[in-house]
């Protein structure tokens, strides 16, 4: 047996690297953080407090950064909670309604180096998390 828990130093170790889970355990954790489940109000508040990140980020536009938390608009409007990480061979995105009844967790396989590539694989995991929140008509 193996303990693949271990983080592969030094690319693992920050926060998004260092955290072991399914994706249903990110879900539950996020769908509670979300509902106020976790956290006093004045504390979940100041993580929902959130500033625009910078066009030239990366980020969709419109998208704000908090203290652990993302914000990210919806194309059916409002906006969803979360937060991703990648490492080698993987690349994570969970976001959550503000009011935590809808959480996906989208784990995709690889990390292209090609900026392109790369791009387009953010694009597809941002448009799979939005159909995924937003309602069907």
């Amino acid at each position: 047996m193996v303990d693949t828990t271990i983080p592969y130093r030094p690319f693992d170790s920050g926060a998004d690297g260092s955290m072991t889970g399914t994706a249903r355990d990110l879900n539950r954790f996020f769908s509670a953080l979300a509902s106020g489940r976790l956290l006093k109000p004045a504390e979940l508040a100041a993580m929902r407090n959130t500033v625009p990140v910078p066009q030239d980020s990366g980020h969709p536009e419109g998208t704000r950064d908090g203290l652990g938390l993302f914000f990210t608009p919806l194309s059916c409007g409002g906006g969803y909670l979360g937060h991703g990480g990648s490492g080698f061979g993987y690349v994570i995105r969970t976001a959550t309604t503000m009011d935590g009844q809808r959480t996906v967790t989208v784990s995709a396989h690889s990390r292209s180096a090609d900026p392109q590539i790369a791009a387009r694989q953010e694009d597809a995991l941002r448009n799979l998390i939005d159909h995924t929140l937003c309602p069907t008509t």
